[in-house]
């Protein structure tokens, strides 16, 4: 391989080294228990490498979660599918399902979510801004595939309960694993599922 396309995967490979023990590490001490030199190590660079690449642990913590979270604020699937290919109630099982898989990341969600309510925290407007997008992406899809049968403030309060509920099956899940996350949400998906006219959901 040339030099030149060889640094570049080099580089490539210790950012996804830095994201991964980001990741472990954000996940189980919080941002502000976490030093760069603890993610280092774990990554097995030097603390100047995460520095070259992010220049602040704060830049680090936001670019690890828009590394795993797109625009709607929603994980990314490992198969690329999302939203936007499926009704919601398929994709909040599909999420949950994938979930399971990823202990880590649910963790790191987890944490940082919660540890953003706090003040002057990093990550508070990244996940302002991440309910935001959700609940006005998932609304707008919930009215689409109920024909209208819905009106915008109810859509919007069953999206809202359903990434309420999302949310807090994962953390029960990673504080006790038994908790069963895909049965949970395949119970939530007969909320969000279109109903017959006369049902109390509708209006």
């Amino acid at each position: 391989m040339p030099r030149a396309p060889r640094i570049v995967a080099q580089g490539d490979s210790t950012r996804e080294a830095i994201f991964a023990s980001a990741v472990h590490n954000f996940g189980r001490f919080g941002y502000r228990g976490t030093s760069l030199a603890r993610i280092a190590a774990d990554a097995g660079i030097v603390q100047s490498a995460i520095l070259h690449h992010f220049s602040t642990k704060e830049k680090l913590l936001l670019a690890t979660l828009e590394r795993f979270y797109d625009e709607h604020g929603t994980l990314r699937d490992p198969e690329g599918r999302g939203i936007d290919e499926m009704p919601v109630p398929d994709y909040l099982e599909l999420a949950a399902a994938t979930n399971e898989r990823r202990a880590d990341l649910v963790r790191f969600y987890a944490v940082l979510s919660a540890e953003s309510t706090t003040e002057e925290h990093p990550a508070q407007e990244f996940f302002r801004a991440r309910f935001a997008q959700m609940r006005g992406h998932l609304t707008d899809k919930i009215q689409a595939e109920w024909g209208g049968a819905l009106s915008p403030e109810r859509a919007r309060d069953l999206v809202t309960l359903a990434v309420a509920a999302l949310d807090g099956l994962q953390t029960q899940w990673i504080l006790e694993p038994r908790v069963a996350m895909t049965s949970c949400v395949a119970l939530l998906r007969r909320v969000l599922s279109p109903a017959d006219p006369g049902d109390s959901r509708v209006g």
